[in-house]
């Protein structure tokens, strides 16, 4: 989208007004909030699904009358849900076309955040919460790694039985288009670039896709943002960048971890690569340097660098313990399970972790530019701000003797915080042409 874009549609929308009031923590915020949240969410109900919203601490003063539930998740106290039905999740039916909804929002900056569409089995309540929680704190550190105001949000659906139809697609097109611009969305795990071209079919609110409307998957830039990020990891780990002569496993290789693993092969190196869809598998079958393995053996490789690429929480103090590799790449989002323990068990080991939302955030800055109406060279001209994140995150962990991914949240934060009191002085002078 470029002059006549989502900017435009934004002008009148309820977060838009809000965001002075979120930034100074009026008290009447939550409630404006969940009025407009509310207002908008009245239109999800023609799509006969369940919406729960997750709001984080920041809105948390005055929201627990009009709460339905509380988290003991630092950083996500109250927990708001809006359901077409009295029994609510218990009312899910995993064989009816009717997915349910679960929309994390971590932040709301200027009214408007970013985050992906992630996509689970029918049944995984508890992980979809987990996922709307986590994933979306990670868009907000994200995006505060790279300089951007805008909040992080993540929706998760649980997919019916019957599998994703075009009814099923159009449903989460209309959730997206009915939250009516404060979720600017792109897909995640569990879709594929042709299901996005058909949620767009009922949402303007979606960018990252295949089509003359888009800059393409950003799938692609995500990619190559984290193998912009890749040279910096070795240096860090082996004391060289050199791509030539080391080996990496692959864990997905969809569109994400696919292109990666083409852009590794390029370099001459060679790559353990696993998924549990043998298409994507295919085409990388009787390449040199390329070894196929089961899901279960990928950890066993042995490679210089282990990449997740797919489902969220893989490392853990059972996985940390079968580990082969010396260093993990944080491809895919939260491949921690819990970030605090995990981190501390992997900096005692030895092993070098990249935290995710420093190294793939190439994908948002293509959302990001694609909204701003600019062009895909301008988003890739943004990648090399990774490596010198990867540094910074790098140098503080040993500067303070902690984890890496504890380094880059202390890091993420300070940002956040300094551009939260930039936008205050700004305002205090009056809007300028930078605020749309």
């Amino acid at each position: 989208m470029h002059d006549d874009s989502l900017r435009d549609m934004l002008s009148d929308i309820p977060g838009k007004r809000l965001e002075n009031e979120i930034r100074v923590r009026n008290i009447n915020v939550s409630h404006a909030l969940m009025e407009a949240i509310g207002h908008r969410l009245e239109n999800v109900e023609s799509t006969e699904g369940k919406v729960t919203i997750l709001f984080s601490e920041a809105f948390n003063s005055k929201m627990r009358a009009l709460s339905v539930g509380r988290s003991d998740e630092p950083g996500h106290i109250t927990e708001a849900s809006f359901y077409r039905r009295p029994e609510g999740l218990r009312g899910i039916d995993p064989n009816a076309d009717r997915p349910a909804f679960f929309l994390g929002m971590d932040s709301i900056g200027k009214g408007v955040t970013f985050g992906g569409v992630r996509l689970l089995c029918a049944g995984n309540i508890a992980e979809a919460r987990r996922d709307a929680k986590r994933l979306s704190e990670a868009m907000t550190h994200k995006l505060s790694m790279i300089g951007e105001p805008y909040g992080g949000s993540k929706m998760v659906v649980l997919a019916p039985e019957t599998g994703k139809s075009e009814t099923f697609l159009h449903k989460i097109g209309q959730v997206i288009e009915a939250l009516n611009g404060m979720l600017i969305a792109a897909i995640d795990f569990g879709f594929e670039p042709q299901d996005a071209l058909k949620i767009r079919e009922r949402t303007r609110f979606i960018l990252g896709f295949d089509g003359p409307e888009s800059l393409g998957a950003s799938g692609v830039t995500t990619a190559l943002g984290a193998f912009e990020g890749m040279g910096r990891i070795l240096t860090e780990a082996y004391g060289s960048p050199q791509i030539a002569g080391r080996s990496f496993a692959i864990q997905g290789v969809g569109s994400v971890g696919g292109k990666l693993a083409e852009l590794i092969l390029e370099s001459k190196g060679t790559i353990f690569i696993t998924d549990t869809d043998e298409k994507k598998l295919g085409r990388f079958r009787g390449i040199g340097n390329v070894t196929v393995t089961e899901p279960g053996d990928i950890l066993l490789m042995g490679a210089d660098v282990l990449c997740p690429s797919g489902p969220a929480c893989v490392i853990n103090p059972t996985t940390i313990e079968i580990l082969k590799s010396r260093v993990i790449a944080g491809v895919a989002n939260c491949v921690l399970e819990d970030e605090l323990r995990d981190d501390r068990i992997l900096r005692q080991r030895g092993i070098l972790f990249a935290p995710d939302f420093v190294l793939n955030a190439g994908g948002v800055m293509q959302g990001i530019e694609e909204f701003k109406g600019n062009g895909l060279k301008d988003a890739i001209d943004k990648l090399p701000i990774i490596p010198k994140n990867l540094d910074h995150v790098f140098r503080k962990a040993k500067r303070d003797g902690s984890g890496t991914m504890m380094a880059a949240k202390s890091i993420a934060m300070a940002k956040r915080t300094t551009m939260e009191r930039t936008q205050a002085r700004t305002r205090r002078m009056g809007p300028s042409a930078s605020d749309f």
